[in-house]
């Protein structure tokens, strides 16, 4: 329904304002609120208002009930009074206006706006009754009979047009003139006159229907049969205070006739077809009359509710006695809110409108009355209270951030989840606009996504309705930023206009971080693919490459052996030699690389492999480079393979020189640290517990982030080609990775890098031993038998030589089965058999093994040029065998064989 528009007249601001937002909660629209009478008269003219809210004392010239009377009589508005005074003196003035309500100051929602409508339909009433009044008197004027009123003195009041025709009076001349001057009446058969109606109408106090063989003298003494009734007049309280007469001729009288069963039969359906339920009941409140509409809306049959008294209907019988009283004393009742209950025992929600049915004398007799059903109406407003409550709770705790802007994108409003977001207070974000909380970043991009500005963003939501997963990034009132999804909703009025737009923001800083975390590890795990492939690459080439390498060592250290240092070609085998070497230590970096090799784990003092590598150390960098070390007193023990930790620590601090060229400092630092869980950030490999941290820290050129992102990554260097391998740095990553640990690396272009190493400690202490310097005369053999399987006939033919040369005796196959059929038959003579792990007919562990069965006690050595799961290094391990990793030089050959043998 369309909401009814106030004025409010009220020269206090506050009580005005006050007004104003209690009509604005109860569904009214304010159309304005002025001060003064003088302003009110122009604010109706202007606004044209439904209804004024009138203080009946207002300052300055026109008071308030002059003001509602000029309003009343020159708008025909309905004036409702506001009053803090209450004495007769002002209530009798205010009457004269025709006031439609009071309102007495202080009061409350429920008063005012049952008030406003009472007058609104008081008003509405009158105004149909004025109407009605307007329409009676036309239709008078214009009916086809003639109508004449009399006072109860008989004197005319009214006539119509066809009552001047007919008697030849105008009314102007008739009017004040006793009935039966201007209507004359004889007996059309025997001419006599007939007195007038009027005494008998007074007496009967009924319609009486004259004789249909009436005839009416005209003013110009024509006759005219009619025929003709006559009627009391009576006010709303049965008194009379008039008479009609109706007249016409015969057909006139037939077709007024017609005309009034017409009119019966759609008063009738008025009555049967009416929404609302229609009764007449007795005082005593038994119904005597109702609409098929009351039969429905109780669910009672017709005569089943002749039988029903209506106060048995009332779910609380107080309301009954206290309808009763009311309307006994207003004469009539209008919406008066009651519960009723039905044939099934429901409560329905009711509004009454009652008018008192009394007999000629004014005695009480029932009645008349309309039950409207609000019982929808009652549930439809409870839902929207609480829709209401609830939306309110929502906007109060919701913890995205739903806002409102108007068409020029200037916020209106905000949930209070705007501190908790972006720190502000909605007294202090309502002031800033959309522009103001965008970084510059999602200014710039939303820019691109939105060319045309506020009005693209307007145009698009307008189209798609809604405008949904925005990403940008906003200011907080500290500067700090959080991202938030963005959906923008056209907010339209009843007409379908766009008044604006509703936004809601939810806040995605944790996804953001947690993707940007997610890049980074893939970033880390494709790094770690390629190191993969290219590990698998190198395990691949070891085995051949390894056998090479054993072969090509191998006799060059018998050639050298046979020449001896003043031979011309001693030199030239020793570049071989070292050439091998440089081959086998690529070969080892491949395979520390790939993560491949072999290691063997002990309980490592970190602090004695330092100081044991810094004589090295020195020699390697040089005397521009200062090294010093900071090493924790008490470091803890970690597991690890010393030979590799050496590489990484040579490794680093080569590639520490070569980024000072100038010369420069080399820090080397332990320390015991512990990780607790706050400390570990997205990086996978990052754990909690005790670890031993290795920093190696230069002075030298540094390194862009750029760089560094790429250092780990197998042959990349920055160094000019034919300088280095590229391998330095992913050997490091590997053997670090093999040892459970990570690292870390802090550079800046001019200031030097620092590479922090974490290996896990361990509780246990250190088993490392002082190495033995062995004399080659002190592993020489005394004739003792050893088997050699190895299916490379190079190798086996040095292995061979290097053995024999020594004092042993040895038995060559190439591979198991020869190993086997040799075995049976040499058994007693054959203390130690060297085998390869990898054969082409069989597994070197399972051929020992067997023949471990043939003889208990076999002195075992097994050696592989394959890395990774094809040396089955852990097996071995598990095993307890003694593993030789191709390539082998002569003397760890001998030294190897030397001590399997005096073992006991």
């Amino acid at each position: 329904m369309k909401r009814a528009r106030i004025l409010v007249v009220e020269d206090e601001r506050i009580v005005a304002e006050d007004i104003k937002r209690s009509l604005s909660h109860a569904g009214y629209e304010v159309v304005g609120m002025v001060a003064s009478g003088k302003d009110a008269l122009l604010e109706v003219k202007e606004a044209k208002p439904d209804l004024v809210l009138m203080d009946i004392v207002l300052k300055g010239e026109i008071s308030g009930i002059e003001a509602a009377d000029r309003i009343h009589q020159e708008f025909d508005l309905p004036v409702v009074y506001l009053t803090a005074y209450a004495d007769t003196d002002t209530l009798e003035k205010a009457k004269v206006t025709e006031p439609f309500g009071y309102i007495l100051k202080p009061f409350d929602n429920r008063e005012l706006a049952s008030t406003i409508e009472m007058a609104l339909y008081k008003h509405a009433i009158d105004k149909r009754l004025r109407q009605s009044e307007a329409w009676f008197s036309t239709t008078l004027k214009s009916i086809g009979d003639g109508v004449i009123v009399t006072d109860r003195e008989g004197k005319i009041t009214f006539m119509n047009v066809i009552a001047e025709s007919l008697t030849g009076w105008k009314q102007k001349a008739a009017l004040g003139k006793p009935l039966m001057d201007v209507y004359k009446l004889v007996d059309g058969e025997t001419g006599a006159a007939i007195a007038s109606p009027v005494p008998d109408i007074l007496k009967s106090k009924s319609v009486i229907g004259l004789r249909a063989d009436s005839t009416l003298i005209t003013k110009g003494d024509k006759r005219i049969p009619i025929d003709d009734s006559a009627a009391p007049i009576k006010d709303d309280r049965g008194s009379i205070i008039g008479v009609v007469l109706v007249f016409h001729d015969i057909i006139e009288r037939k077709l007024a006739e017609e005309a009034l069963r017409e009119s019966e039969d759609r008063y009738r359906r008025l009555f049967e077809e009416s929404r609302d339920a229609i009764y007449v009941a007795k005082r005593n409140g038994q119904f005597l009359i109702s609409n098929q509409s009351t039969l429905d809306l109780f669910g009672y049959t017709r005569n089943e509710i002749q039988d029903l008294n209506i106060q048995a209907m009332y779910v609380n019988p107080d309301d009954r006695k206290a309808f009763q009283t009311e309307i006994e004393a207003k004469g009539s009742v209008r919406d008066y809110e009651v519960q009723l209950r039905n044939k099934k025992g429901e409560t329905l929600d009711c509004l009454l409108t009652s008018t008192l049915l009394r007999d000629k004398s004014g005695k009480v007799l029932g009645y008349q009355g309309i039950i409207r059903d609000i019982t929808e109406r009652k549930k439809a407003e409870e839902y929207l209270r609480r829709s209401e409550s609830r939306y309110r709770l929502l906007a109060e705790n919701v913890t995205d951030v739903i806002w409102t802007m108007d068409m020029d994108l200037q916020f209106t409003d905000v949930t209070p989840s705007i501190q908790q977001i972006l720190d502000y207070t909605i007294e202090d974000f309502l002031a800033l606009s959309f522009t103001d909380i965008l970084t510059e970043e999602s200014y710039q991009a939303l820019r691109e996504s939105f060319p045309g500005g506020s009005e693209t963003i307007k145009r698009a939501v307008g189209e798609a309705e809604e405008v949904s997963d925005i990403e940008v990034e906003l200011k907080k009132k500290n500067d700090s930023r959080v991202w938030v999804n963005v959906s923008l909703t056209m907010l339209k009025n009843d007409a379908g206009e766009a008044i604006g737009i509703l936004g809601v923001a939810h806040d995605i800083t944790r996804r953001k971080r947690v993707e940007a975390d997610r890049e980074k590890i893939q970033a880390q795990l494709l790094q770690a693919q390629k190191m993969e492939a290219v590990g698998i690459l190198a395990g691949g080439v070891a085995h051949d490459f390894n056998n090479l390498l054993t072969i090509i060592q191998g006799n060059a250290e018998l050639a050298m052996m046979k020449t001896g240092p003043l031979d011309p070609l001693f030199s030239d085998i020793n570049e071989i030699k070292a050439a091998a070497r440089r081959a086998s230590d690529l070969t080892n970096q491949l395979l520390l690389f790939s993560r491949k090799q072999p290691m063997q784990f002990i309980q490592a003092n970190l602090n004695k492999t330092i100081e044991d590598l810094l004589k090295m150390l020195h020699r390697l960098i040089g005397e521009d480079v200062g090294i010093s070390t900071d090493l924790e007193k008490n470091i803890w023990t970690v597991q690890a393979d010393r030979g590799t930790l050496e590489q990484v620590i040579m490794n680093l601090s080569i590639n520490a020189r070569d980024a000072m060229p100038d010369g420069g400092r080399l820090l080397i630092r332990t320390e015991n640290v512990e990780l607790n869980n706050s400390a570990i950030t997205g990086r996978a490999e990052i754990k909690s517990g005790k670890f031993v941290r290795l920093s190696i820290r230069d002075t030298g050129i540094g390194m862009d982030a750029e760089t560094v992102a790429h250092i780990f990554e197998p042959f990349f260097s920055t160094k000019d080609p034919g300088e280095g391998t590229g391998l330095g740095l992913s050997v490091v990553y590997g053997i670090v990775d093999q040892h459970g640990g990570w690292i870390d690396v802090d550079s800046t272009p001019g200031e030097g890098t620092m590479f922090l190493i974490y290996l896990p400690a361990t509780a246990e202490e250190s088993a490392e031993t002082e190495d033995k310097m062995i004399q080659m005369k002190e592993l020489r053999g005394q004739g003792e038998g050893i088997l050699i399987v190895e299916d490379a006939q190079g190798v086996l033919d040095y292995a061979s030589a290097v053995l024999k040369e020594n004092g042993y005796t040895v038995y060559p196959a190439k591979d198991a089965a020869e190993a086997m059929a040799i075995f049976k038959k040499e058994e007693q003579n054959i203390l130690l058999v060297l085998a390869d792990v990898v054969l082409p007919d069989r597994n070197g562990i399972e051929l020992v093994e067997d023949l471990i069965k043939l003889k208990s006690g076999l002195k075992i050595i097994l050696c592989s040029g394959y890395t990774g799961m094809r040396s089955q290094w852990e097996l071995i391990q598990e095993k307890g065998y003694k593993y030789i990793q191709k390539p082998y030089g002569l003397q760890e050959l001998l030294s190897n064989v030397k001590m399997i043998i005096d073992q006991e």
